[in-house]
């Protein structure tokens, strides 16, 4: 995981600029809280409460999700269904047809 949370702003030369923060909240104020599609997978967020902060539209790990409470799996609850009961039926893979 990693624990440096930094930024880099990619204008139209060949230099980019790189910010780095001491936490996240540096991070999310230098931002104005538009985090929008910004992908955190790998980062660690131990001891960041993220309830605070709007990130609606951003990519965490699930684990750091359950761990802040913020893990939502109705989706998954309403729209796929358990195939468990396909381990009871006698066929070979070449017959599963699911519509």
């Amino acid at each position: 995981m990693r624990d440096e949370i930094s930024y880099e702003e990619r204008l139209d030369i060949p230099n980019s600029i790189v910010t780095e923060f001491d936490d996240f909240d540096e991070f999310y104020n230098y931002l104005n809280g538009n985090m929008e599609g910004v992908d955190f997978r790998g980062f660690n967020f131990d001891g960041v409460n993220l309830r605070v902060y709007n990130i609606a539209d951003c990519v965490f790990d699930s684990a750091v999700l359950i761990s802040n409470n913020l893990y939502d799996d109705s989706f998954h609850k309403k729209h796929v269904k358990s195939l468990s009961f396909l381990e009871t039926l006698d066929f070979t893979v070449s017959e599963i047809i699911l519509e």
